[in-house]
């Protein structure tokens, strides 16, 4: 067992804040939703808690979120956030690109 990353209250940088999923990708990288008001973001790093930057952001525009509450990757290494508030899925490439989304309230 073992403990990857830090405590950051801070918008962007190293480390998680309220972090509520995550999800591993083929190549081994580690993607974590960070929920809370600013801080919604998704953070990437590796097991060895290498760095590798960061992707997203709180608000109402494309690639951004407002209550992300979950994480998932396919096998073409597309990143899916789940948004509660927003009630849709937002959809981002392997670098963390925004790709599109899909849903609505109802």
């Amino acid at each position: 067992m073992k403990t990857v990353g830090v405590m950051n209250n801070n918008p962007t940088g190293r480390g998680f804040g309220h972090p509520v999923d995550l999800t591993v990708g083929q190549d081994g990288r580690i993607f974590v939703l960070n929920r809370h008001a600013l801080l919604a973001r998704v953070g990437v790093c590796t097991l060895e808690e290498e760095y590798l930057g960061e992707f997203a952001s709180y608000g109402h525009g494309d690639g951004q979120f407002w209550l992300p509450t979950a994480i998932a990757i396919d096998g073409r290494e597309r990143i899916y956030v789940a948004d509660e508030f927003h009630h849709n899925i937002t959809v981002f490439d392997s670098y963390g690109e925004f790709v599109g989304n899909w849903g609505d309230y109802g």
